[in-house]
């Protein structure tokens, strides 16, 4: 969070992509210390009722408030700190990206001469560049 929220960045973020990512890294990481563990609780049923073996968590967030940059915020936090903790199923190293169009697709490649979203955004600090 001090990379992105780091008041020298160059393209700064909106608030609601800033809180968009602390709700869910709360969520993840907190909630149940906190004892907010209800929040928790009802996710896992309401995920095990549709598809179990698969949490899902969503934001909504307005057109235009940066949703592609909190998808690619999210993907570098959990790749990161699975990285860090290998043995930690609240992370993931594997991600499935469906995007509506190729507009969105081509913002989000890592691999190729594309790295739009990753390099203006900034989306990985310095000593974590070299992780794809």
């Amino acid at each position: 969070m001090q990379h992105w929220t780091d008041r020298d960045r160059e393209n700064k973020l909106f608030f609601c992509q800033v809180e968009a990512l602390e709700t869910l890294i709360f969520l993840t990481e907190a909630a149940e210390k906190v004892g907010d563990n209800w929040i928790k609780t009802w996710l896992g049923e309401v995920n095990a009722a549709s598809n179990p073996g698969l949490n899902r968590i969503a934001m909504k967030m307005a057109t235009g408030t940066g949703k592609t940059v909190v998808m690619a915020m999210l993907i570098a936090w959990h790749a990161l700190n699975k990285i860090a903790n290998p043995k930690d199923s609240r992370f993931s190293d594997t991600f499935l990206v469906v995007t509506p169009g190729i507009t969105i697709r081509d913002r989000l490649k890592v691999e190729g001469d594309s790295h739009q979203i990753w390099r203006v955004w900034r989306i990985r600090s310095g000593e974590h560049r070299e992780y794809k």
